[in-house]
């Protein structure tokens, strides 16, 4: 039953995604998402628990980026072929329940992160491509 819940999510979010960027936004063309300055990669635990967030950004010229503003988003954890219940976060930064689940990654662990919503400096609000990290 997770496993069904969160794999809807993903593939709700990247459908949304799809559709809502088929007429590009005023002025922001290009963004992205991360964590610790990193788009979807393996990770060491200890890594990923000292975050404090997800970040995001956009294109402005060919070799500059600028901070967008995460407004919420939500993870969830794969482990040993389970989908453990996602967890939604209302800001940039991780609260508490997130924080916790983080210090309890195991080795091969998947962390998901998806339904990444940000604004940029044109106050549009954006979904962003969900991330994906395998703990080292």
């Amino acid at each position: 039953m997770r496993i069904a819940f969160c794999l809807l999510f993903i593939l709700v979010s990247t459908a949304s995604y799809a559709q809502k960027e088929k007429t590009p936004p005023f002025r922001i063309k290009e963004h992205r998402a991360w964590i610790g300055g990193q788009l979807s990669d393996t990770i060491s635990k200890s890594d990923i628990a000292v975050q404090s967030g997800v970040g995001a950004e956009f294109r402005v010229t060919e070799d500059h980026w600028e901070r967008m503003t995460v407004l919420n988003f939500k993870l969830c954890i794969y482990r040993d072929s389970v989908f453990l219940s996602p967890l939604k976060n209302h800001s940039n930064i991780f609260n508490s329940e997130i924080k916790n689940a983080l210090k309890e990654l195991r080795s091969g662990d998947k962390v998901l992160v998806f339904d990444i919503y940000a604004s940029g400096p044109d106050g549009k609000e954006r979904l962003l491509n969900p991330l994906q990290y395998i703990i080292k």
